[in-house]
């Protein structure tokens, strides 16, 4: 599933910067904006660890990156609704979205 979703975001002009932890973060060509990519909700758990590693690693070059950073979490298998809601209503660091996938569906 994530090959399939970097070659989503690539498709639309998004590039690879790094890989860390288990994440991948891609950047749009065009504008400030960024994406982790990361499978499961380990990312989630430890974002602010997450954050302050790429304060001061990769994308410390990028000053914008604070306010236009969105966590996409890939998980296997069918979608837990209220747990999805309260990840993705959580204010904190980034903005996040959950994709559930099953092999059915993919």
């Amino acid at each position: 599933m994530i090959d399939f979703i970097i070659r989503l975001f690539q498709q639309y002009g998004y590039q690879i910067l790094d890989k860390m932890n288990h994440i991948i973060v891609v950047k749009s060509d065009e504008f400030e904006d960024y994406w982790l990519i990361a499978v499961g909700l380990e990312a989630f758990e430890r974002q602010s660890k997450l954050h302050d590693d790429l304060v001061i690693g990769i994308l410390k070059d990028y000053p914008k990156f604070e306010k236009n950073t969105s966590l996409l979490l890939l998980v296997d298998g069918e979608a837990n609704w209220e747990k999805n809601m309260s990840i993705e209503k959580d204010p904190f660091v980034f903005k996040k979205y959950v994709l559930n996938y099953t092999d059915t569906a993919f």
